[in-house]
């Protein structure tokens, strides 16, 4: 048989890929008979000396070694000549000094004279293997250079505009303000670029992550052209906004990634104008029970783009003309990262322009509708009373003595008291020894860094019963993996440097003052009302206590990544929800289940903590129905 397989083999024995045949007949099952002079010398053995053993010697994982002769003996009980056992693989050998081989395997099966042979072609992959890590390192030195870049540069640029920022609120001239308007603008052009860079490099790195939360559409737009209107009457340009009438207020989506998407057209379609107006029109091209297509058009009476042009706009590094960026400055990234959240937010983007008249940017995007989304009252009229903190102690961990004194300046008029701690250690101490409402905690400090010290005092509130202190990183890293890691380790909040006194103080009033008039309010208002069928009214409560049961093994699935487990239970509650009339729960079941499967483990976490949040909220009203 060895000399049978030898000869069919023959025309692939000098082919620069591992073949090995193994027998699978009689007493013979698993053994090699045939293996080409490259799977000796790839594999490491002296030639022929394979012939005879067992392909278990050759295989790494342990459970598949275990596991490989009943599996094919089982196998072999069964007639399937000719098929192909599957369609390859990526696998590890290891070779005869105990190292390992990453290949790519496929196996085929043949009858030879009567009896069953297993053929297997594996490809060595080690060149590929070494390609790919050095890309990944590669990869990785370019992420730690933009993180330490944007870091560096943000640090000063958070003295520079903070203190910028307090003087505009003083007693100046004009002539001095129209300086310090300057220094403010530049600096955040600055900040934008700094952003701009560090938003490509995540979307070449296919690390943006869009978030499906409930929002005010409606709030959101309009604060945008609040925004923009400074820039916009800065220049003296006209800045409108026309939207329709039947545009939806409550929408599910990315509202971090809308307004950036917006704040850079209006941005550019400003900077491009000299005179005349930038037009925001919002209407809704598309609309039925459960999602909306926007379509959002930002027109300008600007220089204009020229027809040759607009095809590239959208590419990395381009603007229409070279002289563009001496003149007006930017990085030519923004619509590049523009165009990258449009895609990934279902719609499109494109252009029209007429050169000397002026550009109309168009871009259509999808939102999700419910209407079990409810926002409070309070997320929707946000506001900042810093007089209401002087009862409050707030502890601020920094080591910037320049930052620490911004900080003061910041809060000096709110009446609260500021503790400082030099470092993490120091202030692990210090929230030890007292009680604070608050912690701002920078990340890079000597002696201990803040993402220990924020562990060490999430562990110290865990093992001593403390209720859970507000904690918010006040840092200069903006990559989103910080902003991660800031959250999985306890922070409630993540503020990038330059941090301006409005930012600041908005982040500290939301945790104090807003948390002391929700705590003082009747929770009524924050109670979600669903009305379901009569006929259920027996059952429901079963259904809703089975929940807890979910969400436990929901916890266990995320804390041991165990995807297979949380679809299964995503599946589950998508199936369950909406024959139980919780429209929520089976939405919130379908995204669990699509996470899995995309292996995506903080969507998972967010709909996790959103299904918790729900179930304590949902007050269930039973009706009749026809």
């Amino acid at each position: 048989m060895i000399k049978k397989v030898n000869k069919y083999l023959w025309d692939f024995y000098n082919l620069h890929s591992i073949i090995i045949a193994i027998a699978g007949f009689d007493d013979h099952v698993g053994k090699i008979l045939y293996a080409n002079r490259w799977a000796h010398r790839l594999l490491k053995y002296s030639p022929g000396s394979l012939i005879g053993k067992n392909v278990k010697t050759i295989m790494r994982n342990e459970e598949d070694r275990e596991q490989h002769d009943s599996y094919l003996a089982e196998y072999l009980k069964h007639e399937r000549l000719g098929m192909v056992l599957n369609e390859g693989r990526v696998v590890e050998a290891r070779d005869g000094e105990g190292n390992l081989l990453p290949s790519y395997l496929s196996v085929i099966e043949k009858d030879i004279d009567g009896r069953r042979v297993f053929i297997g072609f594996m490809t060595d992959l080690s060149a590929q293997t070494e390609a790919m890590e050095d890309a990944q390192a590669a990869a990785s030195a370019k992420a730690n250079f933009l993180a330490s870049m944007s870091h560096e540069i943000r640090t000063p640029m958070n003295s520079i505009l903070g203190r910028a920022d307090l003087i505009s609120h003083m007693e100046i001239s004009d002539e001095v303000k129209e300086h310090i308007d300057v220094i403010i603008g530049a600096g955040e052009n600055l900040v934008k670029i700094i952003n701009d860079i560090l938003d490509f490099s995540k979307a070449e790195a296919g690390k943006i992550v869009m978030e499906k939360i409930c929002f005010d559409l409606q709030r959101l737009i309009d604060k945008v052209i609040n925004i923009m209107r400074t820039p916009a009457d800065r220049k003296g340009v006209e800045l409108k906004l026309e939207a329709s009438a039947d545009i939806p207020q409550i929408v599910i989506g990315d509202p971090t990634k809308l307004h950036q998407v917006l704040i850079n057209l209006l941005s550019n379609a400003i900077k491009f104008t000299e005179k005349g107006g930038v037009k925001c029109i919002v209407k809704v091209e598309e609309k039925k029970d459960n999602f909306a297509v926007l379509r959002f058009s930002i027109a300008d009476t600007g220089i204009g783009i020229p027809q040759s042009k607009l095809d590239g706009i959208f590419s990395p590094f381009s603007q229409a003309d070279s002289s563009t960026t001496r003149e007006f400055g930017g990085t030519g990234l923004g619509l590049s990262i523009t165009k990258e959240y449009v895609e990934m937010m279902d719609g499109s983007i494109w252009a029209d322009s007429i050169m000397g008249k002026g550009s109309t940017f168009h871009f259509t995007m999808l939102f999700e509708l419910s209407y079990e989304c409810k926002l409070d009252d309070e997320s929707r009229n946000m506001h900042v009373d810093a007089g209401n903190l002087s009862s409050k102690c707030i502890l601020l961990v920094e080591d910037n003595e320049e930052n620490i004194n911004l900080a003061k300046m910041f809060l000096k008029d709110s009446g609260c008291r500021l503790d400082v701690a030099k470092n993490g250690k120091e202030g692990v101490e210090k929230f030890r020894a007292q009680d604070y409402n608050l912690i701002l905690m920078d990340v890079e400090m000597p002696v201990m860094d803040g993402w220990e010290a924020t562990r060490q005092i999430r562990e110290w509130e865990k093992d001593n019963a403390h209720e859970e202190t507000p904690l918010v990183i006040l840092t200069a890293h903006a990559m989103e993996e910080h902003k991660k890691k800031a959250f999985e380790l306890g922070a409630n909040d993540f503020i990038t440097k330059p941090t301006r006194k409005r930012e600041l103080l908005a982040a500290i009033t939301a945790f104090l003052v807003e948390k002391d008039i929700r705590t003082n309010k009747e929770s009524d208002h924050n109670r979600i009302v669903v009305e379901v069928d009569k006929d259920l009214e027996d059952i429901v409560p079963e259904f809703l206590k089975a929940m807890d049961k979910y969400l436990e093994k929901l916890d266990k699935a995320i804390k041991e990544s165990n995807f297979e487990e949380a679809r299964l239970i995503g599946h589950s509650l998508k199936g369950s929800g909406l024959g139980y009339g919780f429209e929520y729960i089976s939405r919130a079941g379908e995204d669990i289940e699509q996470s899995a499967i995309e292996k995506n483990l903080e969507n998972i976490i967010d709909r996790t903590k959103g299904l918790r949040d729900y179930l304590s909220r949902v007050e269930i009203k039973y009706v009749e129905t026809i």
